[in-house]
């Protein structure tokens, strides 16, 4: 049995991942392995971040696996995230997590490079100004040290938009 592929007759309508899509991938994909750590909550509770970043099918996404957990072990937050191109070829962020119960979409906002320092690359919904609805971002940044900071921002309707969870770790197997 043959699947037919949904690929546009017109090969001018392709469209190529832009260099700054490819940069970030690569990017993300290079610095695969197991990280710890601690982190802190918004109501000043320490907690100990476990975050596995793995290239898949070829590099062409990376997968995460990351929890957050009490003192004692208990799970606060577990979630399962893709981050891959989409039909468009667009970078985004497919995450399943135990705070919503479901799967969310966020789209590449941007990636930043400070010198001699680190890499932040930051993945949102809704526009963090609009008050009106529920917006969120999370933010990956890759010192050049080897560690990592994995940050959770979010505001719900009529409240503000705020960092909310954030885990320094350090990279423990490749």
């Amino acid at each position: 049995m043959h699947l037919k592929k949904n690929i546009p007759s017109d090969k001018d309508s392709l469209v190529s991942p832009d260099l700054m899509t490819v940069k970030v991938l690569g990017l993300l994909c290079s610095r695969g392995g197991k990280y710890a750590g601690e982190g802190l909550n918004d109501r000043h509770k320490k907690f100990t971040g476990e975050f596995v970043l793995t290239p898949v099918v070829n590099n062409y996404g990376i997968n995460i696996a990351y929890r957050a957990l009490e003192e004692d072990g208990a799970i606060i937050s577990e979630e399962h995230t893709l981050i891959a191109l989409d039909a468009e070829n667009k970078l985004t962020m497919w995450t399943l997590n135990s705070n919503f119960n479901t799967t969310v979409i966020f789209d590449f906002r941007f990636h930043k490079r400070i010198r001699n320092t680190k890499d932040i690359i930051v993945f949102g919904f809704g526009a963090a100004e609009d008050e009106s609805l529920t917006r969120e971002e999370i933010s990956i940044e890759f010192f050049d040290n080897g560690d990592l900071c994995y940050t959770y921002f979010w505001g719900m309707p009529n409240g503000e938009f705020m960092k909310h969870s954030t885990a320094t770790m350090q990279k423990v197997s490749p």
